[in-house]
């Protein structure tokens, strides 16, 4: 066979990798040959394509094999995978953050446009490992400065450093209203549906800006339309607080029925975000049973309400209770 009829190959198989899962049998076997030839003449793509596919298979001794030959040529992915492997001792390996953050490293240090992806993932990671002291020495600053690095790059890691960078800032150690407003800008502009609930917050409190309830109310609705549940109990939150109530209900009860739907299907995993939003939610909609206010009083169903509230994130229900009493909601 001809080497160019096996690159030919070689590029179908890699770039659509489901030929690799076709139910023909010899078809599968004819391209797991090309992968296998070209991954002995040393492509690191082939060997990367390899490793994947026999880790699939449980192969580890292969694959690991593979996956070492790979990085040794500094295949940014290749890099990738066994810094997460090393991480976490994934694949019969001993964990060792050390050796974790060392191949992050080596690809945040890779270069070429195809590669710009994992270099931001690898500066993200990087800035958290300093952050948190894993596989490094703690370091805030260093932290810091890999995600600015990353937020330079018009990447999803990327917005996620813009948004990283606005709770940083958010911290007792290095609470900064204005740069927490200002990255929370950026993150929001990219995109980052969770930072534009919080600019929508910020502007309703004035927190590092000037008050401004159109501004508020502009972001929140882009979060919630965004799929943001976090934005969506905020903007459920805004509503009861400015007395339109039946809105109030509109989006609290489609919160509560949403994230009630998902977790029937297990697709909803709940972070501190979600678990904030979904309180929220759960509260203002018991608020406006309770009260009959936007939909008919059902006390009954209130409390049935409140104690979701509770049960999803008590801080939240707490705080929210508390404003309730005092008439700040």
């Amino acid at each position: 066979m001809s080497v160019t009829t096996s690159n030919t190959l070689l590029a179908e198989s890699l770039e659509k990798p489901v030929l690799i899962a076709d139910p023909d049998q010899d078809k599968k076997d004819l391209l797991l040959e090309e992968l296998v030839e070209q991954g002995e003449r040393g492509n690191a793509m082939a060997q990367f394509s390899l490793a994947k596919i026999f880790l699939s298979q449980g192969q580890t001794g292969k694959a690991m094999s593979y996956l070492t030959s790979a990085a040794r040529q500094e295949d940014a992915q290749a890099l990738y995978e066994l810094a997460v492997i090393r991480y976490q001792g994934l694949q019969g390996t001993e964990a060792s953050s050390e050796e974790g953050f060392k191949l992050m490293l080596k690809v945040a240090q890779c270069k070429g446009a195809k590669n710009t992806d994992l270099v931001s993932a690898a500066q993200f990671n990087i800035g958290r490992a300093y952050f948190q002291g894993f596989g490094v020495k703690q370091d805030p600053e260093e932290a810091l400065k890999w995600w600015k690095i990353c937020s330079n790059s018009d990447t999803e890691s990327g917005v996620r450093a813009m948004n990283t960078l606005a709770l940083f800032y958010s911290t007792p150690d290095y609470a900064d209203k204005e740069k927490a407003f200002s990255w929370h800008v950026k993150a929001a502009e990219n995109g980052h549906k969770d930072s534009m609930g919080t600019l929508g917050l910020l502007y309703m409190r004035g927190e590092g800006c000037l008050e401004d309830r159109e501004l508020s109310l502009k972001w929140l609705k882009k979060s919630s339309d965004n799929g943001s549940i976090y934005g969506s109990g905020l903007l459920a939150n805004y509503y009861y607080s400015t007395k339109m109530y039946s809105k109030a209900v509109e989006v609290a009860q489609s919160v509560c029925d949403d994230v009630a739907a998902s977790r029937a299907t297990k697709s909803q995993s709940v972070t501190s975000l979600i678990s904030e939003g979904l309180a929220t939610a759960h509260f203002i909609y018991a608020q406006c049973l309770f009260l009959g206010q936007g939909v008919t009083k059902d006390v009954d169903k209130a409390a049935i309400e409140y104690t979701k509230a509770t049960q999803t994130n008590k801080v939240v229900t707490a705080q929210l209770h508390s404003k309730m009493m005092y008439g700040r909601l």
